[in-house]
């Protein structure tokens, strides 16, 4: 989680959390177990409670926009905690805790379709549930290349622990900030090989960007084009893909958003909004189902920010 750094901008906030308090609560929960991971927790989680006043009136926000009900400062405080235990399964899947059988997939034939054919593709996930379990899961099939991009030096705490658990962690992560025509060539290269990539798109641009302001969970909020711009340039497959934790399994759900995005010269702005109108639908529909996994503690809606 981050703490306001006088924007409301989510990349210019820093990292709460430090190392060494980081390291408390994993060996906790690998000498102890869970529970006791639980309970060494629970301070922490009310502690950032008390005091990151941003993050806490963003999740009540976002709450009572989800259609949560009643009183929202015990949603509030189940959203924080919802968070931590995220982290937690983030640092299990890397050491391998997370198996194909705690998994639960759906839609995945089109996607291996296009694997078997040796096709690459874009995957365009959220902050809604834990892609890290995803990408650590994608292991299981040989040869397969997974690149995420990321703008992650705001969490640099979290992520060396994560190269400490596994030095391989980090290989396949790349660096949006200041992302140009280089790394949108990067990743022509890397889909025309076969190799899947996968962005955000529920984020908006680090240090500014074009944005689309469409409706989502009944205000307008502001969504990045770059997504969407760039699958339509490289003209190859786009899936949408969610993994939320469901009665203590993970459920992975692939959508086909579209084979070849078009965005022709001729209503060029109108074809993108609709577009971003579409993912921002999905998104919506999945937050509804699992609003406790949606992890954007910042001023998400145009209003805010």
């Amino acid at each position: 989680m981050s703490r306001d750094a006088g924007s409301g901008q989510w990349a210019s906030m820093a990292e709460i959390g430090s190392a060494w308090g980081l390291d408390f609560l994993y060996w906790t929960y690998r000498l102890l177990g869970r529970w006791p991971f639980r309970a060494a927790l629970a301070p922490v989680v009310a502690y950032f409670l008390l005091f990151s006043g941003v993050q806490r009136r963003a999740s009540a926000d976002f709450l009572r926009k989800a259609g949560i009900r009643g009183p929202l400062a015990p949603a509030v405080a189940r959203h924080f905690w919802s968070f931590s235990e995220a982290l937690l399964d983030k640092v299990i899947a890397w050491k391998g805790g997370i198996r194909l059988e705690d998994t639960v997939f759906e839609g995945r034939e089109p996607v291996q379709a296009l694997l078997d054919r040796g096709r690459g593709f874009l995957l365009v996930g959220s902050h809604l549930g834990n892609l890290e379990v995803s990408r650590v899961l994608s292991r299981q099939r040989p040869g397969l290349a997974v690149h995420v991009l990321v703008h992650n030096s705001h969490a640099e705490n979290f992520n060396r622990l994560l190269r400490r658990l596994d030095p391989t962690a980090g290989v396949n992560l790349v660096q949006v900030a200041g992302f140009g025509p280089g790394q949108a060539a990067w990743v022509a290269e890397r889909i025309g090989k076969g190799e899947v990539v996968l962005i955000a798109g529920d984020r908006t641009p680090v240090g500014g960007g074009r944005t689309l302001d469409v409706e989502f969970l009944g205000s307008p909020a502001a969504f990045a084009q770059g997504p969407f711009v760039m699958a339509a340039a490289l003209g190859c497959p786009v899936f949408l893909m969610f993994c939320l934790k469901e009665s203590g399994r993970f459920r992975i759900v692939y959508e086909p958003f579209a084979s070849g995005l078009q965005l022709p010269r001729a209503g060029r702005e109108e074809a993108l909004r609709q577009v971003v109108v579409r993912y921002a639908s999905r998104l919506e529909h999945y937050c509804r189902l699992a609003p406790y996994q949606w992890f954007n503690f910042y001023p998400f809606w145009s209003s805010q920010a």
